[in-house]
């Protein structure tokens, strides 16, 4: 399989990825809304969080299939070629995805296969997985039809219900199985998001019409048996004899055609039904506003799409009592609800609309105003997409890079060092900066050894309470320095910060003495052993220090909170190193094991994935490197240019 298109990459954005069937995606000229649904998830996911990209996964019994990209969405397909083999050729494909450009989190259609490995590659990876459920996961029937039966289809229900807990969030299409996740204590964290229909973006006839000289009774939807269009004749066939003019129009294909067609004629139906097949989406509105009312006898349904298409369309509904019609239909407001197999009961719902013109279009009118106003689907596209950017934005620290991947050559190079881990991975970080202009060190002075690691075109003055360290202004960090604002170019502090107490305020001062546009380089220990010292103060997170300078003068696109950890393994060694026997030898083995573990994770990449190091290697970090510019002009025009 080729590699696929990777999406743009942005210091702010998201990646989020979502795995679903519409293969049609993949036929020139398809008529499929599937493209530009995901380009709409897209823009409102970029509105929120400019720079994101969206990937869609495929999974497609189609070999010709290949990726390609629509505008900031990529399409991948993953053959499903086995029944047993997809679940390993679209972890590989998670995998390679995440490896080009790291996920944020992932959105699985079902809460089958796809959201069963998506939640095991999201444990290792340290993501959130999202599930969604579009049928009635709790009736009977639909179990039967989606997982199958006999010991296979047992284990297909078993590994469902295993999933949903411990899936982040899911997203149901309707408020009955939402209470019913709720209450069996699956997950809590479920929101209804109905699906978007475009239909709804037509404006509505002017009013429902009157009933034709020959009333006619639509269905649309694929011939399977969980509609039970079986029962849908045996309605018609009574609808028939009590009124000869009525006609009925089955609109849509599938595996039960023939078999329909026969029931038809064997109950009389030949001359009143008419089985039309599939019709293009564009021609559906036209079908509806043909159609004196719309007849669903489904024994399941998890949303009901065509009922709203309905009343999109000022055509009122007569439907059995699902999940999903329970939350469109409006019983005895806006149509009528049954129980599946109440045929006498459907029937009489079907004449009372015939023969009630005033009924029947109030019904239209009034389910045409609810559908518009429960169901818009720029506002279902919109909460879609925030849940999609927020999981994502939870799981994406701002302003916190994932560390260096540990390689070979920084291997050689760190492992053999008579520093301690931590002060080799700043110094690997001090190594040839290059600062031109001013330069204010804070807590050094001339005797500090790090400052033969920087290329300076300038001065560097140093600043400490300490006159032992020759520093050309002798002050406390505590308080205010003795120091012009705006008079340096740029501010250095190696491992002085965690020293001060009031370190707030140290921050700001150094902020003040910078000259808007002008650089800081802070080297800051964390996971250190130098912590047990009674003369610390401070020990914080990445977190800390990403909110507390993001929420001060400095340009956001500038900041940047880098986590100095080799390993977990390696850090754990680096507290006892120093009193460990064979150190040398010791440290080249340990960090040798995280060099051979992290090969696979971060391949053809300088760093680790992004999840992999959120969720494991962000609280074993030694130290944090932190950089950035203060605010200047351009920063604050270019700022209010997006805005």
């Amino acid at each position: 399989m080729s590699e696929s298109p990777r999406p743009a990459e942005a210091s702010s954005g998201l990646h989020i990825l979502q795995i679903g069937y519409d293969d049609s995606v993949f036929e020139s000229g398809n008529g499929s809304d599937t493209i530009e649904r995901q380009k709409a998830y897209w823009r409102e996911i970029d509105r929120v969080r400019p720079g994101s990209s969206l990937t869609l996964i495929v999974i497609t019994k189609k070999s010709q299939a290949k990726d390609f990209r629509a505008g900031e969405v990529c399409f991948v397909p993953v053959l499903r070629t086995a029944k047993y083999l997809l679940p390993f050729s679209l972890f590989r494909t998670l995998a390679r995805i995440h490896r080009s450009s790291p996920i944020h989190v992932i959105a699985t259609q079902t809460v089958q296969e796809e959201a069963w490995v998506s939640a095991v590659f999201a444990r290792l990876n340290g993501l959130r997985v999202i599930g969604q459920v579009h049928y009635d996961l709790f009736s009977p029937a639909a179990q039967r039809e989606i997982f199958g039966q006999g010991l296979a289809g047992s284990l297909r229900k078993r590994l469902t219900f295993w999933v949903l807990p411990r899936l982040y969030a899911v997203r149901v299409v309707a408020k009955g199985i939402r209470d019913e996740v709720v209450k069996q204590n699956l997950n809590r964290n479920v929101s209804v998001i109905p699906v978007p229909v475009p239909m709804l973006r037509s404006e509505a006839p002017q009013s429902a019409r009157d009933a034709p000289e020959s009333p006619t009774i639509l269905f649309v939807g694929r011939l399977v048996p969980s509609k039970r269009l079986d029962t849908w004749l045996q309605v018609a066939a009574r609808v028939a004899a009590m009124d000869p003019r009525v006609r009925f129009e089955i609109v849509g294909d599938g595996p039960l055609k023939a078999s329909l067609v026969d029931q038809a004629a064997r109950l009389g139906l030949t001359e009143n039904v008419t089985f039309r097949g599939t019709l293009p989406y564009a021609a559906l509105p036209d079908a509806y506003r043909a159609s004196t009312l719309f007849l669903l006898t489904s024994a399941h349904e998890g949303f009901g799409r065509v009922a709203v298409e309905a009343y999109a369309q000022q055509v009122p509904v007569v439907a059995t009592r699902t999940v999903g019609s329970q939350d469109i239909v409006v019983h005895g407001e806006t149509g009528f609800l049954h129980e599946e197999g109440d045929i006498a009961g459907i029937a009489e719902s079907v004449m009372t609309l015939i023969r009630d013109d005033g009924l029947r279009r109030r019904m239209a009118t009034g389910g045409n105003a609810f559908v518009r106003r429960e169901f818009d689907p720029d506002e279902v596209s919109r909460h879609w997409s925030l849940l999609l950017a927020n999981t994502a934005e939870e799981v994406k620290p701002r302003f916190i890079l994932p560390p260096l991947r540990a390689t070979w050559k920084r291997w050689q190079k760190l492992s053999s060092t008579r520093y301690s881990l931590l002060r080799a991975l700043e110094y690997e970080r001090l190594q040839g900066l290059r600062l031109q202009g001013r330069v204010l060190d804070a807590g050094g002075g001339a005797s500090s050894s790090y400052h033969q690691l920087l290329t300076v075109d300038g001065t560097i003055d140093g600043v400490n309470l300490s006159a032992n360290e020759k520093p050309a202004i002798v002050a406390d960090l505590n308080r205010p320095l003795p120091v012009t604002s705006n008079s340096y170019d740029h501010v250095l502090s190696f491992n002085t910060l965690e020293h001060v107490e009031h370190d707030t305020k140290a921050v700001d001062e150094l902020l003040r003495v910078l000259r808007p546009g002008g650089t800081f380089h802070i080297a800051i220990p964390f996971f250190h052993h130098a912590h047990a010292s009674p003369s610390d103060f401070h020990r914080h997170t990445a977190e800390w220090w990403a909110n507390t300078l993001g929420s001060r003068p400095v340009a956001k696109d500038s900041l940047k909170v880098e986590p100095l950890v080799w390993s977990p393994m390696a850090s754990a060694y680096s507290v006892l190193e120093f009193s460990l026997p064979f150190r040398w030898l010791l440290r080249k083995l340990v960090m040798l094991q995280a060099m051979v573990s992290q090969a696979f994770w971060a391949r053809g990449s300088d760093r680790l994935p992004e999840n992999l190091f959120s969720g494991r290697y962000r609280a074993y970090a030694l130290g944090f490197y932190v950089t950035g510019r203060k605010l200047s002009g351009i920063d604050e025009v270019a700022t209010a240019g997006q805005g």
